[in-house]
């Protein structure tokens, strides 16, 4: 199984910024620290890989921050899918399998213009190189996986690629980027609830069952309700042992008092029986 992730990079705003209009908006997400200009959203609801909700935060994104912003998905490492938005607008689209969903896997990328990339990321010295990314064919001669491709991609725009491959549900849990720690990451919005994020079922990380193909509905109509709180670092109990402990050790704990009182009983009642 390959990896399936959703994330937007901005470059402008920084951390703190985005993560107080994501918290305001009430919508659950991680937001990156902000490395050499660049911020990354990971945010809950797109990783069921429906395109359109990527592309509505990006472009939002992009339209209150006056900024450019790179909505990113993969799906289990098959594609890449990428659209670019510049001050609200959407300016440029790419995908790596075009043919991927219809069965056609000898289709060769579309779309992806080297020059607007790298001009947005102020990286026009690497046109050449991006363009060598977006073109190279996902075969053994070309890239291995989607993310390989990401990777190259970001070290040729100046993006820290730690950053872009992953997405909020490895972060919450717990596969921080190398190079980071959970506390450099701040939580917006609503924590998610344990057994909804890791349902049970093959093809997706942490289980559950294969998201759809992008462009596919969701049946979500908007961010879940929560108080819009900014936490900092990862989701509470996200990535530990303790949040899958978490149900397991209240009742431990109800019993374990419930033994200690009734050993205190018999004790007193024990002591009682010897001073008669």
């Amino acid at each position: 199984m390959g990896s399936f992730y959703t994330n937007v990079t901005l470059r402008g705003p920084d951390q703190e910024a985005v993560a107080e209009y994501l918290a305001g908006r009430n919508r659950q997400v991680l937001v990156s620290p902000t490395v050499d200009g660049v911020t990354v959203v990971y945010d809950a609801l797109t990783e069921s890989q429906d395109t359109r909700m990527l592309t509505n935060l990006a472009r939002e994104l992009s339209a209150q921050f006056d900024c450019v912003a790179l909505a990113a998905l993969n799906h289990d490492d098959d594609v890449l899918w990428l659209q670019l938005s510049v001050d609200g607008r959407l300016v440029d689209e790419y995908t790596s399998a075009p043919g991927y969903f219809s069965g056609d896997a000898a289709t060769k990328p579309e779309g992806g213009d080297a020059e607007v990339l790298c001009e947005a990321f102020q990286a026009e010295d690497a046109r050449a190189h991006a363009e060598r990314v977006l073109r190279r064919e996902q075969d053994m001669a070309g890239y291995f996986t989607a993310s390989d491709r990401h990777t190259e991609l970001a070290e040729a725009l100046g993006i820290p690629p730690a950053l872009v491959t992953t997405g909020y549900r490895y972060l919450t849990h717990g596969e921080t980027p190398d190079g980071f720690q959970p506390q450099d990451f701040i939580h917006t919005g609503p924590v998610p609830r344990t057994a909804a994020m890791a349902p049970q079922g093959p093809g997706w990380p942490g289980g559950g069952p294969e998201p759809p193909p992008p462009g596919g509905p969701t049946g979500a109509s908007g961010p879940p309700p929560g108080g819009g709180v900014v936490h900092i670092g990862p989701a509470p109990g996200a990535g530990c042992c303790g949040c899958l402990l978490a149900p397991l050790l209240l009742p431990l704990g109800v019993l374990l008092s419930a033994l200690s009182a009734r050993l205190l009983r018999q004790q007193a009642e024990g002591m009682r029986d010897e001073e008669r």
